[in-house]
């Protein structure tokens, strides 16, 4: 079995710490469209933890699954980013199937009190669904302030929008049924 370092280190071969932005106070945001796709569906989908290494590349494998989300639940994956990986603790804050909205935070599983805050959502547009991430790092210690937050923020730069256009393909691969097309055309 691969052995993971509980906390990211980092070696001489990537860019300096100087060469990112310093980490933006505020939330940042992306979205993406799936079309023809019934809203309730597409939240089951991105509430099942299992189905995580599917849509985001971030995400080598699910180590733990609480199965059915509840307040508090704890589920943990293994992350990579480039050559560096790490373990990952995301703690539910509240899952709302009514609302669609999904609220968790996630930190390295070395009780590091820095962590990032994601909200997820799911609205009808028409036919298709809109998914909307936010998300907002917490750096809490000088070492993920000054160097692993800007790190981080440069990297969910790039894996946000590319693991939101995965999340729209995996979903269709996983339950075509769940399209709106599809239950048309079988009628």
């Amino acid at each position: 079995m691969p052995q993971y370092s509980s906390f990211p280190s980092f070696s001489s071969s990537f860019a300096s710490p100087s060469s990112f932005s310093p980490v933006d106070r505020g939330r940042h945001h992306a979205s993406v469209r799936v079309t023809n796709a019934e809203p309730d569906a597409v939240f089951a989908f991105i509430c099942d933890v299992e189905h995580l290494p599917r849509w985001n590349d971030a995400i080598v494998s699910v180590l733990t699954d609480p199965g059915r989300l509840e307040a508090g639940d704890q589920w943990k994956v293994v992350m990579r980013d480039g050559a560096v990986t790490w373990i990952s603790r995301s703690t539910l804050i509240d899952c709302d199937t009514g609302t669609r909205n999904l609220t968790y935070r996630s930190a390295t599983d070395d009780l590091n009190p820095s962590y990032t805050e994601w909200r997820w959502s799911v609205t009808p547009d028409g036919t298709d669904s809109v998914v909307d991430v936010r998300w907002r790092l917490r750096p809490k210690t000088a070492t993920y302030r000054l160097l692993l937050a800007p790190y981080r923020a440069h990297g969910l730069r790039r894996e946000v929008p590319s693991s939101l256009a995965a999340l729209e393909r995996a979903f269709r691969a996983w339950r075509p049924e769940a399209t709106l097309s599809n239950a048309v055309a079988a009628s």
